[in-house]
């Protein structure tokens, strides 16, 4: 199963940081989303629902079944990892399965009247970004590849060391690398190819 690493950062001057933690703790004690989680979160207020953005349900469907409940929010479940809370806002590092649940932080924004950021990386399918929300409505998005997202946002050019272990040359990286669709900086390139180099050796 390919597992989606998230953080989700929550602020805002009038935002009860207790209770977005307490509604997130509730979603991850369970082991799939279910209608409970949902009634949870949106206590129980199926308009609000309707107008997320992000959300995958039809709200003209009558009977709503626990599968439509566990992936509406982009995934079937969050596992919370760690949290940190200070008086100007939330810290959340959690997994989900496959995808990130980016309705998830829409309705957490909506609801709340809160600034979220979401990012997400899962690499297995070559995936990463990130989501900003106020008051529900997006500010910004930006999806990238999982390896782009390794070297653009963390620096993290060890993260390539598996897939430059079949290269045999440099030609073999310029492959790889399109085939990743990086877009290196010739600063990164030449990082890249040192750490070639230094495999190889």
């Amino acid at each position: 199963m390919a597992i989606c690493n998230n953080n989700l950062t929550v602020y805002g001057a009038n935002v009860s940081f207790g209770e977005v933690l307490d509604d997130l703790l509730a979603v991850s004690d369970y082991d799939m989303f279910t209608d409970f989680c949902v009634e949870h979160i949106a206590k129980g207020n199926f308009s609000t629902l309707s107008q997320l953005t992000f959300i995958e349900w039809d709200e003209k469907r009558e009977n709503i079944s626990d599968v439509d409940y566990m992936y509406m929010f982009g995934t079937k479940w969050i596992d919370i990892m760690s949290k940190g809370v200070n008086s100007s806002l939330l810290k959340i590092n959690f997994d989900s399965a496959y995808t990130p649940p980016i309705a998830l932080a829409e309705l957490i924004s909506l609801r709340y009247k809160a600034s979220v950021k979401i990012s997400y990386s899962e690499p297995l399918e070559n995936n990463a970004g990130y989501v900003n929300f106020c008051d529900g409505k997006v500010l910004g998005r930006r999806e990238m590849g999982y390896y782009e997202h390794r070297i653009k946002e963390h620096k993290d050019y060890e993260s390539l060391l598996d897939l430059l272990q079949w290269c045999d040359s440099p030609s073999s990286i310029d492959i790889e690398l399109m085939a990743l669709n990086l877009n290196l900086t010739p600063a990164e390139d030449s990082i890249v190819r040192s750490m070639f180099r230094l495999q190889q050796a």
